[in-house]
């Protein structure tokens, strides 16, 4: 590679090399509510920094949209109390509902749904609420949640012949009595979602399953 060669990719190469950008990043590695992943990018940018005096601009970009993620949620705390209590009164329940079925289901809303999970104090901005509780699998997973339970608490079932094969190794043509309605979070964008907690009858290990995936027992009519 000639001289002019090197001269134009070291030029190519622009780093962002302001020292305020260590105490930037340290300020959001001392926020205990960042995911273990955002934790981990933040790290290795900050050793990045320091080893090569400077970021990159890809680098750079990709840490000034986290920085501002968090910065718009302080100053939606701060500036918009109307919709926090909103969130507050009316509202986060529905996200923690979606929230969990992202958990479960990742990669898509990851570090959003780790932050309306675990930090009681978060409150997402409108456009973040919105896009991660009305898109079509969160409406999906929301009507499975809320809808009536066709089953409850002392019912008798049996499980279909579409269930899963592993629930019928485990249970087989056993009647199960329901123990629990909406007994965990929903995990399947599928229609029948809602959890329940059945109990085999002469067994005594509690089994979660789909609704989609039982019916009555024939003496339960």
């Amino acid at each position: 590679m000639g001289l002019y060669s090197r001269h134009i990719r070291t030029q190519a190469i622009v780093k962002h090399d302001d020292v305020e950008i260590i105490r930037r990043i340290d300020n959001l590695l001392s926020n205990t509510t960042i995911s273990s992943n955002v934790y981990s990018f933040l790290s290795s940018i900050k050793f990045a920094f320091q080893k090569y005096n400077g970021l990159t601009t890809k680098q750079y970009s990709a840490f000034t949209k986290i920085e501002k993620s968090y910065i718009d949620v302080v100053q939606s705390s701060e500036l918009n109390k109307q919709w926090n209590e909103d969130y507050a009164n009316n509202k986060k329940e529905i996200a923690i509902i979606c929230a969990e079925y992202y958990a479960s289901n990742p990669p898509y809303y990851g570090d959003l749904s780790h932050r309306i999970i675990k930090d009681d104090n978060f409150i997402p901005t409108r456009e973040q609420y919105e896009s991660i509780t009305t898109n079509k699998y969160a409406l999906k997973v929301l009507h499975s949640h809320y809808a009536t339970a066709k089953y409850k608490i002392g019912d008798l079932i049996m499980l279909r012949a579409s269930c899963p094969e592993a629930l019928k190794l485990r249970i087989g043509a056993i009647p199960c009595a329901i123990v629990k309605v909406n007994s965990s979070p929903i995990v399947s964008a599928a229609k029948g979602a809602k959890n329940y907690n059945i109990l085999p009858l002469g067994k005594t290990h509690i089994i979660t399953i789909e609704e989609r995936w039982i019916k009555k027992a024939k003496n339960n009519c």
